[in-house]
């Protein structure tokens, strides 16, 4: 039953169901993306069988392209201005979640008695955080922090040496094992390094080539629609040459997001779209997890669960305490990095297909694994950025409408006939500052040297920083359009710290106040941040309001 038109129901079916499970699933405070591998799980061979294995095989291309979107806007992250300004700090935290990550897996199905080359592959494949989940989540609760900039880059950078690791090792382990008899420098090295190299150059073309049309096309529709066709081509080269897609595509959006003058908007415009994708792919991924390998999972299994958990997360906290990254960084970091699927299976499978010595094993290791991570991890990531003060309480505890459905139709009824609505008796309150307001902000002590005020405001997305005395007292905000001119002054830059450059703020508002009072405090004082102080103790910070924040909440509401 793989007809066009039985495919057809099925993606029709499959979007309708997503939409209807995301909105219940949102009051039970889960992530949509686990509704969605959930729907995908009942709908599946291990549920009703609407959705079986040949239909997943016919419907892979949604499935690929969903992926493409979704490592192009992990590629976004790696913007040279921003490694600029994180520089060795995320490098380092990078550098040493990788390698405790891969130790601890290889040495632990060492220990459990596999060979070194199963080991490998497995503490290769360890490496991969999902994107998609991770991408979906933060997304969902717009999330804005230092927790979420990390895990942005840390899942891109993952993801990177995952694929170039796996195709430099994996000929050398077939070797090693048995599965190739003969020793080939060709295929041992050579190919592999073209593979990698030459997926890299095909991405960084195909970024070209949307750059360029970005100067001639002048709808963003248009170049919205060149950049999708960049990701299908990308996904074709790569199955075509042998190369990596993935790794094409997130070099890719990497190109794009440094190269085009217009890259924010797109990304804009790319969210407007890209949500049916994804649907379909974690109700995929869901229909194809395998639950029958629950109960066969053996020492490995778990082994390989273990081992990820603690390279993950004591990676993490080990490279933020190294760096001083803040601290919000080092005790939720590790936990917000747990998702794994896509990337996983698609190198398992890999492996399945070239090497019938350790191919089975992995499979059933990494398969197992995926139900665990990909269901445990998104809700793990949502308590993450949720404990690091890094979402609006709106976007936790905001439901739209008081109506019921009836009420709902028969409101739109009225509306269709020209009828005037009825009033809503039940009235939900109005929005105030608290529930909008950012509560993850940047504080500088008020005897910070001028130098190192800099270097925050590098590090930061705002452009106004709140200054804090010794007690912890709110004394003022350093506007960075303030401070330009001492820039260059070095006569007295050593002489200079927070509180030389702190002026009181325009404005302030507490948690209690209404929203319209505060967009008419952002009007009339014409400025786009205000910092938010305890209606008890004015002096003392609680939190920041922005103008985009409170905009943006005003439309959710509508």
């Amino acid at each position: 039953m793989a007809d066009p038109f039985y495919i057809s129901n099925i993606l029709g079916l499959s979007l309708a169901l997503s939409l209807l499970t995301g909105y219940i699933i949102h009051y039970f405070h889960v992530p949509k993306v686990t509704g969605y591998l959930i729907l995908g799980v009942l709908l599946g061979p291990f549920g009703i069988e609407l959705i079986t294995h040949n239909d997943i095989d016919k419907l892979r291309f949604i499935y690929e392209v969903a992926l493409g979107l979704i490592v192009f806007s992990i590629g976004g992250e790696f913007k040279i201005s921003r490694f600029r300004k994180m520089g060795r700090r995320i490098l380092t935290i990078s550098f040493l979640e990788i390698s405790f990550t891969f130790l601890f897996i290889t040495l632990l199905v060492s220990c459990l008695g596999k060979p070194l080359s199963f080991a490998l592959l497995l503490g290769i494949i360890g490496i991969a955080t999902a994107p998609a989940a991770t991408l979906l989540v933060l997304r969902e609760f717009d999330s804005e922090g230092p927790v979420t900039s990390h895990i942005l880059i840390l899942v891109g950078i993952n993801n990177l040496v995952c694929l170039i690791l796996f195709r430099l090792i994996f000929p050398l382990t077939k070797i090693v094992d048995g599965s190739t008899v003969t020793f080939s420098f060709n295929q041992a090295f050579v190919l592999p390094f073209c593979e990698v190299v030459g997926s890299l150059i095909i991405g960084f073309c195909l970024g070209l080539i949307v750059i360029l049309g970005e100067n001639y096309l002048h709808k963003k529709a248009e170049v919205l629609t060149l950049i999708i066709a960049t990701i299908v081509m990308g996904i074709e080269i790569g199955l075509f040459f042998h190369l990596s897609p993935l790794l094409i595509n997130l070099t890719l959006g990497s190109a794009v997001a440094n190269l085009s003058r217009e890259y924010k908007s797109l990304i804009e415009n790319i969210k407007i779209i890209d949500l049916p994708f994804y649907m379909i792919f974690f109700v995929l991924a869901g229909a194809s997890l395998h639950l029958d390998l629950i109960p066969l999972v053996g020492k490995i299994g778990l082994g390989y669960i273990g081992g990820r958990i603690a390279g993950k997360l004591l990676g993490i906290y080990i490279g933020s305490r190294r760096v001083q990254a803040p601290e919000s960084v080092s005790h939720y970091g590790g936990i917000g990095m747990l998702s794994q699927a896509g990337i996983a299976i698609g190198l398992c499978f890999m492996v399945a297909k070239e090497d019938p010595v350790n191919g089975p094993a992995i499979t059933s290791t990494i398969l197992f694994s995926v139900i665990i991570f990909e269901f445990l991890g998104p809700i793990l990531l949502r308590w993450v950025i949720i404990k690091a003060g890094e979402v609006k309480l709106i976007n936790i505890i905001y439901k739209k409408g008081p109506f019921s459905f009836r009420e709902f139709i028969a409101t739109r009824l009225r509306q269709i006939f020209g009828l005037f609505p009825r009033e809503v008796t039940q009235e939900e309150g109005p929005l105030r500052v608290k529930h909008v307001m950012r509560t993850q902000v940047e504080k500088i002590p008020e005897d910070t040297p001028f130098d190192q005020i800099l270097k925050i405001i590098e590090h930061s997305r705002y452009n106004q920083f709140p200054v804090i005395s010794d007690k912890g007292n709110f004394i003022g905000l350093i506007a960075f359009q303030e401070i330009r001119d001492s820039l260059y002054d070095e006569t007295i830059r050593h002489l200079i710290v927070a509180k030389d450059l702190a002026i009181p703020p325009k404005v302030t508002v507490t948690t209690d106040t209404t929203l319209d009072d505060a967009l008419q405090r952002f009007t009339f004082k014409d400025v786009d941040f205000i910092p938010v102080v305890d209606k008890n103790e004015p002096e003392h910070l609680v939190g920041i309001l922005t103008q985009r924040d409170v905009l943006a909440a005003f439309r959710k509401k509508e």
